[in-house]
């Protein structure tokens, strides 16, 4: 199958040999003899890779017997004449490539050759959304220099039960006879929207899951012994007593009277039973403080 692969890329790089032959035809005698050696030798190879893959491959006949002109063409036109030749080329290569397997294609992928393993990896990535290929609708050319790109409306089975278009860009450099393939996979809008859906659906019940987990975790914190509970009955116990009856201006200065008043009088008591006492003078039974009262200090000067 390598093999086989290996043939249609030689077919399509013979393609652009042949017209590359053409457009530098004006170079030295020596290096277009040299060119014409290597050209023939190309065409011999090609023609032996195609008929193994003729033999082998009843799609193969039937891709070459289907090709059709671009059905745009945009640029200088000047390899027009090898737009038929190098689309069947690109469609033998589309048809083998659906064909190949898992492990065939990670054979091509780990292949020395950089060409046969960048086009194994680029199918690679879009395979699974294509599957097998059918056919060509059509292939649109543009040139820019000496480069030819062909992109190419292609259709594949599972593309076509998902309602999803494919096209395969083909980019050929004329000169350095190079080409590369890759694949872009636009899904219809009902899979846009199936797709959407199920995004929608899978957040909403993440979220809904998380929701419902936040909820049975403080539904658990009750069971949590809480010191602070007692403090808050205390608090509440509190705020339920009755405050106690406000005290007038009068009655509290009547009050400070009294207890100072008290005070004066102890030390007063105490203060004679030490005189008396010194003198030999205390009765038998002490000395007791009848009354106290308070000499107004502005009427002293009254007094004297």
């Amino acid at each position: 199958m390598k093999k086989r692969l290996s043939a249609i890329l030689l077919a399509c790089g013979l393609s652009v040999s042949i017209l590359s032959g053409a457009v530098y035809a004006a170079e030295p005698a020596t290096e277009a003899s040299s060119e014409a050696a290597a050209l023939e030798q190309a065409a011999t190879e090609a023609e032996d890779a195609e008929s193994e893959l003729a033999a082998d491959s009843g799609a193969a006949a039937e891709t070459e017997a289907t090709v059709q002109p671009p059905r745009n063409v945009t640029g200088d036109r000047k390899y027009e004449q090898l737009y038929t030749a190098i689309e069947q080329s690109i469609e033998q290569t589309l048809a083998q490539l659906s064909m190949l397997s898992d492990d065939q294609i990670t054979e091509l992928m780990n292949s020395n050759d950089t060409t046969t393993s960048q086009l194994a990896a680029a199918w690679d990535t879009a395979r699974e959304q294509c599957g097998k290929y059918e056919g060509v609708d059509y292939y649109d050319v543009d040139e820019d220099g000496t480069t030819v790109t062909f992109t190419d409306a292609v259709k594949y089975d599972k593309a076509e039960e998902d309602k999803s278009s494919v096209t395969v860009t083909v980019t050929v450099d004329m000169k350095a006879q190079t080409t590369s393939y890759s694949w872009a996979v636009k899904e219809s809008i009902k899979k846009a929207l199936e797709k959407a859906g199920e995004n929608t659906a899978t957040g909403l019940i993440n979220v809904f899951l998380i929701l419902f987990l936040l909820t049975f975790i403080i539904y658990l914190f009750r069971f949590i012994p809480n010191g602070s509970k007692k403090k808050k009955e205390l608090e509440a116990a509190e705020a339920a007593a009755p405050a106690p009856a406000p005290v007038s201006a009068e009655e509290a200065e009547e009050a400070e009277e009294e207890t100072s008043g008290d005070e004066i009088a102890a030390v007063i008591a105490a203060a004679v039973a030490a005189y008396e006492s010194g003198n030999g003078q205390v009765p038998a039974d002490g000395f007791v403080v009848r009354s106290i009262r308070r000499r107004d200090r502005r009427n002293n000067w009254k007094n004297i």
